[in-house]
């Protein structure tokens, strides 16, 4: 389906559309935006791995008179999960021009991008939004699980101390191993070295690496003071968390002399995805305070193709509205809605294979857009 009359699109952006798409996407989340007060016109600068000539095909526009008016592009990344690898896309930037609202220009925008994703060989889309139910009625809903550890003065002490390795913040002399470190983890999407750097640089202010006998074993990165990525075996995470803990926060300093809205009390926010394995299983162990939450939204494209990249013996067909789930001899309709909750969690169908449901996934904060 395309735009109403005298619009282009939805279709892909041209070589000279690019620039005037940026300044549509400047105008709605940064100049303009809904909340808060006007900011820098960062959108290009923040996601130059999004908005580039290569790329094009998947930033997708509508115009009128030949200026962009609406606007959504899509991050095509591959996600390791422990029974499969997933291709995800990742949806960035929903934008309407305030002249054009109204006129059903994103929902004909985001179906356009679901059938770009499809081609892409994309089985789920992510997102993250303040307008849940907008989404919802395309088949996308809150699901996935992601934690958050507090850290303060007091309970950083349960960390083990940093022994054993040396620390430097110069990341780039050992990008490579990095980006191995980053790849081998059991979650999350695959790298290249080249996107690794480009996602710190924009994303991660402070990189900490932990190297013992001149070689990278655990890195830790930071944007301002939360945790947004590590890598490494667990016990080296967690001493290099301790000791970014302490550079971030400059322990000697009285809470007197100190600015900001952390003045009072300094707290470090530590991400991580959600399970009893590797840093957050620790963490857990040693009853540091945590939050579960949400991923984001999440959209099954491609049923079929997503249960047998998870390598599950299931059967899906479409009927109407539903999903026709046929799993261990069992067969469950279900929504567009209960099917990602079912596959992606956090919350768990006891009547729906709960031993593999939900599954562990997670895309770590610099790749979500």
């Amino acid at each position: 389906m395309g735009a109403p009359d005298g619009f282009d699109g939805p279709r892909a952006c041209g070589p000279f559309e690019l620039a005037p798409t940026l300044d549509l996407i400047n105008l709605v989340f940064r100049t303009q935006r809904a909340a808060g007060p006007p900011a820098a016109p960062s959108m290009g600068w923040d996601y130059s791995h999004i908005y580039h000539p290569d790329n094009l095909h998947n930033v997708r526009v509508v115009l009128h008179g030949g200026r962009p008016v609406a606007s959504i592009a899509v991050y095509d990344t591959a996600v390791r999960t422990a029974l499969g690898t997933l291709s995800l896309g990742g949806i960035n930037a929903v934008a309407t021009h305030p002249d054009f609202r109204r006129l059903g220009l994103a929902t004909l925008t985001l179906e356009d991008c679901h059938r770009r994703m499809l081609q892409s060989g994309d089985q789920v889309g992510l997102l993250s939004t303040g307008i849940t139910n907008w989404y919802r009625k395309l088949g996308w809903e809150r699901a996935g699980r992601q934690r958050s550890f507090t850290f303060d003065r007091r309970n950083v002490d349960a960390l083990p101390a940093p022994s054993g390795f040396d620390v430097t913040e110069d990341w780039e002399a050992h990008l490579d191993a990095l980006c191995a470190l980053h790849n081998a983890a059991p979650l999350g999407a695959t790298r290249t070295a080249d996107r690794f750097a480009l996602l710190v640089r924009r994303k991660m202010p402070r990189l900490f690496v932990a190297l013992r006998a001149g070689r990278p074993v655990a890195y830790v990165a930071t944007a301002g003071s939360a945790v947004r990525e590590y890598g490494g075996e667990t016990a080296d995470v967690a001493a290099l968390l301790r000791h970014a803990f302490g550079a971030v926060e400059h322990l000697p300093a009285r809470s007197t002399e100190r600015s900001g809205a952390q003045q009072g009390q300094f707290e470090m926010q530590v991400q991580t995805p959600d399970g009893a394995a590797g840093l957050p299983g620790l963490l857990l162990g040693l009853g540091v305070p945590t939050a579960l939450t949400y991923l984001g939204m999440l959209a099954v494209l491609d049923p079929p193709a997503l249960f047998a990249a998870l390598n599950v013996d299931a059967a899906v067909e479409r009927r109407g509205d539903v999903w026709r789930l046929r799993l261990d001899g069992r067969v469950h309709d279900l929504s567009p809605g209960e099917l990602v909750k079912l596959v992606f969690g956090p919350e768990r169908r006891p009547d729906v294979d709960p031993d593999r449901f939900p599954i562990d996934f997670y895309q770590w904060p610099a790749d979500r857009v």
